[in-house]
Parts: structure tokens; C-alpha cells; sequence
């Protein structure tokens, strides 16, 4: 339902998740939806799945309860696996820190030399 809505209109299927998010539980969906984004593969087949699950992020750190506070928390610090096989959590703030990381351990080095 939310991919048919989401390919119609991004507001219907804005309308959709708030309706559904509105003062429930939000854990599993905020998991699931962290879940996909670090499945997600980085080129152009993943820009659809990725957008759709930003916006289920945005729509949940947005809608207005008591609990919107803890939502935003949990959506950058999740402490649920990102992965099976991973160390880190599935949070955004977990995911960069452990992408920084990895990135930083790579040597790559930015000098050119020309053997003429």
C-alpha cells in the first residue's frame, strides 16, 4: 500500500505513515526502515528505496505527540543491529561514526607519480 501510495503522491503516503505512527509504537518501523537504507545498494537501483525510507524517517521524527522526542533519539541512536553481521547499530549517528571509521583505516594515497 505505501509503495502505491508513494508512487502516486509523496503527500498521500506522508499522510499514510502519520495516521499509522500517530501516538503507536514506532520501534519496528524505524528498525525495519534503518534496516533498509543500510541494505541499500549505493547506486542508482537504490535512490527509489532510499527516498522512501527517508521519508518514512522524516514523517516519524515529525509527527507531533508526547513521544516525538524518543522517536528522534531512537532514528539517530538505534541500538538494534544495522545487520546480521555488523558491530554497530542501526542508528544514523552508528552508521556514520562506523563508516568515518572505516574509511579512515583505508590508505589511499593522493599523490601521482608520473614515470616518464
Amino acid at each position: 500500500l505505501f509503495v502505491l501510495a508513494d508512487s502516486v503522491s509523496e503527500a498521500l503516503s506522508q499522510y499514510l505513515i502519520a495516521a499509522a505512527t500517530y501516538r503507536r509504537d514506532t520501534n519496528s518501523l524505524t528498525l525495519a526502515t534503518l534496516q533498509e537504507i543500510h541494505r541499500t545498494p549505493n547506486d542508482w537501483n537504490g535512490s527509489e528505496s532510499i527516498g522512501a525510507s527517508l521519508n518514512i524517517l522524516m514523517v516519524i521524527a515529525a509527527t507531533p505527540d508526547d513521544d516525538q522526542d524518543e522517536r528522534i533519539s531512537r532514528i539517530m541512536s538505534s541500538q538494534g543491529k544495522a545487520a546480521r553481521n555488523v558491530e554497530y547499530g542501526a542508528g544514523i549517528l552508528q552508521v556514520l561514526r562506523a563508516f568515518f571509521r572505516t574509511r579512515q583505516a583505508q590508505q589511499f594515497s593522493n599523490e601521482m607519480r608520473w614515470g616518464y
